[in-house]
């Protein structure tokens, strides 16, 4: 009879430390997910980088209702001034003028701040300097100097002179304004270009990123599929010969880490089970025929 065999034997084959099938899934989900993060977060940047250049448009926009307002103002505050001066005869301003006066002063005073912050920021120094004392100096001159002067009953010489002032520094603050308007005008085009040169990178950058992700992902599934391809039809291959009795050849994929060698090696081990059965069956038969033959002598 034959000696006994150990079916572990068959399985010392060194075992390489391969990556697991489930792992190799998941590194390629992992990698769609990576791009997919990747695409979102650009967006959001770009969206992020949109909204900037908009918010600074529409605060363009409202510097440039602003300063419409501020020139309506003192265009009517100049006009209210010069009808007062013809009237000045009845040393009294008319109650609807002098609202006019009121109003469109304080609505030049309180709207100074806000463009003198627009002149710096557009580094417009001058303006910046000079459109509160000229705004003060035009409101004073109307709402108090010519005021007093009409109730008061001034010399005709007196009205030229501070007509002359009023002129002044109402042309000033006319230049000035009209100077903030290109400004806030040239400023809204910025920013409105600026978010269609947004609109326009994060298109082609999240297209470059798709690409990418997408060439990284196939690649990685390519790659982890064909590996593991390899292994099941090795395994495969090497059932089929069991199955047709061939159980001579090695079985393919034995010495992978992963999955497929834990079925690589449960196959080798019916392998070299059913070699062993045949080789006992061999040497009974070999046995069996050797004792007919000496029982026949």
């Amino acid at each position: 009879m034959g000696t006994e065999f150990d079916v572990g034997t068959s399985v010392s084959t060194s075992v390489s430390k391969n990556i697991t099938v489930s792992r190799r899934l998941w590194m390629a989900g992992f990698g769609a997910f990576a791009g997919l993060g990747a695409t979102i977060a650009i967006s959001a940047y770009g969206n992020i980088s949109v909204n900037k250049a908009l918010s600074g448009s529409v605060a363009a926009e409202q510097f440039n209702q602003q300063i419409t307002g501020m020139r309506l103002a003192n265009t009517e505050l100049v006009l209210a001034a010069m009808d007062s001066i013809i009237d000045a005869d009845a040393k009294t301003i008319p109650a609807d003028r002098m609202n006019i006066i009121t109003q469109n002063s304080e609505l030049l005073k309180n709207g100074t701040s806000e463009l003198v912050g627009l002149a710096k920021a557009q580094g417009l120094t001058e303006i910046a300097d000079t459109l509160t004392s000229d705004i003060n100096a035009l409101t004073a001159a109307i709402q108090t100097d010519l005021v007093n002067m009409i109730q008061t009953g001034a010399e005709p010489s007196a009205y030229a002179k501070i007509d002359d002032v009023i002129d002044g520094a109402g042309e000033r603050v006319t230049q000035s304004l009209a100077t903030l308007a290109e400004a806030a005008g040239k400023l809204q085009f910025q920013h409105i270009q600026n978010a269609g040169n947004s609109v326009t990178s994060t298109f082609y950058i999240q297209l470059l990123a798709g690409l990418a992700a997408l060439a990284a992902v196939s690649l990685i599934v390519s790659w982890q599929s064909r590996n593991i391809l390899r292994g099941i039809r090795n395994l495969r291959d090497s059932l089929q010969h069991i199955a047709s009795g061939d159980y001579d050849s090695a079985v393919g994929s034995i010495e992978r880490g992963d999955e497929i060698g834990d079925m690589a090696r449960s196959a080798d081990i019916l392998r070299a089970a059913a070699l062993e059965k045949r080789r006992v069956e061999a040497d009974a038969a070999l046995a069996r025929n050797q004792r007919e033959a000496e029982q026949n002598q």
